[in-house]
């Protein structure tokens, strides 16, 4: 636990490790989740913040060929963009959307779509 804001009943707790705490601050969109359905009967409620885009741009970063590609040629930046943006779309449309993406020109490209193949992988996976 990293903070608890009083004893009384509109009690707020922080959980989380000390270096996912600074993520949020690195990220230029937070994800945010409030939730009484799967909260442990101990909470009333669960708020989540998650940092969405930090977590791609490690991805990013993890793979020089695609990293070289993101910083040298602008239209390839924005179509990495439009992956980032499926944080955006209602949940029960995010598989359509992101079929659409993979099925529009660039990303059916050889060369594109094997330099994409373990980036994409990752957004079908998480």
């Amino acid at each position: 636990m990293q903070k608890d804001l009083g004893a009384s009943a509109d009690r707020i707790m922080i959980f989380g490790k000390e270096a996912n705490l600074r993520f949020p601050s690195a990220c230029g969109t937070w994800l945010v989740n409030g939730t009484f359905k799967v909260s442990p009967s101990l909470f009333d409620q669960v708020f989540g913040i998650h940092g969405y885009r930090i977590a791609v741009y490690r991805k990013l970063h993890s793979l020089p060929e695609v990293l070289h590609q993101y910083s040298n040629d602008p239209e390839f930046a924005h179509k990495i963009h439009q992956l980032y943006a499926l944080a955006f779309i209602p949940p029960d449309d995010v598989q359509l959307v992101y079929d659409v993406l993979m099925d529009e020109p660039f990303f059916v490209v050889d060369g594109i779509q094997t330099l994409l193949v373990e980036f994409t992988t990752y957004f079908e996976l998480t």
